[in-house]
């Protein structure tokens, strides 16, 4: 329970604090807490095992995530964790699709996920680091808590 509490309280400030400016067209989608509770069951597992910053959560939420090995090795535990890439460090697009519902955007979410799925570095961490980056500069709509 302390956890889920710290979790909570560190997301809500990483997520008021450091935002980048989006493109205008890009709509925000807030994750709904039943998803953010999901979400949780694989980010703080892979938080203390990478020993990662307890905010790198919001930082990947918000485009602001270090170019590190930490943070690298962290996402790439949070989303094979979580289904939402494959081993190779590619997207899973049906199970990242599920994430936004029936939302009007969810085809142009699609297609960016596609085309950011060409992405291919020399490992799957670095490859998923690479996508995630891409992603949050062509998908019509991005994630928020």
């Amino acid at each position: 329970m302390f956890y889920t509490i710290l979790f909570c309280a560190i997301i809500s400030v990483a997520s008021a604090t450091n935002r980048p400016v989006r493109p205008k067209d890009q709509q925000v989608y807030h994750l709904t807490p039943e998803k953010v509770l999901k979400v949780q069951k694989f980010t703080l597992p892979c938080i203390e095992k990478y020993n990662a910053d307890p905010d790198i959560f919001g930082k990947l939420i918000d485009g602001t995530m270090p170019n590190d090995d930490t943070s690298k090795n962290f996402l790439y535990c949070f989303a094979t964790s979580g289904q939402f890439v494959h081993e190779d460090g590619h997207f899973n697009i049906p199970r990242m699709s599920e994430l936004l519902g029936d939302h009007p955007l969810k085809k142009g979410f699609e297609e960016a996920l596609t085309g950011c799925n060409t992405v291919t570095k020399e490992t799957p961490t670095e490859t998923v680091y690479e996508m995630s980056l891409c992603i949050n500069e062509r998908a019509p709509v991005v994630f928020s808590l």
